[in-house]
């Protein structure tokens, strides 16, 4: 991949996530997505194996981040849950 993307220092091309930034499924949430065609399979795959890995006990998704308070990290939370689960059931990874 050579775009500007390459020299984002928040974009994680690399599976797993372990700190904050973006990655390939933030670009392409659905395999018909613009973005998609910017990266392979493979790295798509990786994204979506470790989505799932990164699930929580409760059923949500951690953020990489410290957020102002309780409130912001539920909220936060939230947000990237429903996030997962689109990616997820939009590359029929749910059952």
């Amino acid at each position: 991949m050579s775009t500007a993307l390459d020299r984002a220092e928040t974009f994680l091309l690399e599976a797993p996530v372990t700190r904050y930034g973006l990655t390939p499924l933030h670009f392409a949430p659905t395999p018909d997505s613009r973005g998609r065609a910017l990266f392979d399979d493979a790295v798509i795959e990786a994204h979506l194996d470790d989505l799932l890995a990164r699930q929580q006990p409760d059923g949500g998704w951690p953020i990489y981040w410290e957020p102002p308070g309780p409130a912001a990290r539920c909220e936060w939370r939230g947000r990237w849950t429903l996030e997962a689960l689109c990616a997820l059931h939009h590359y029929g990874r749910l059952g």
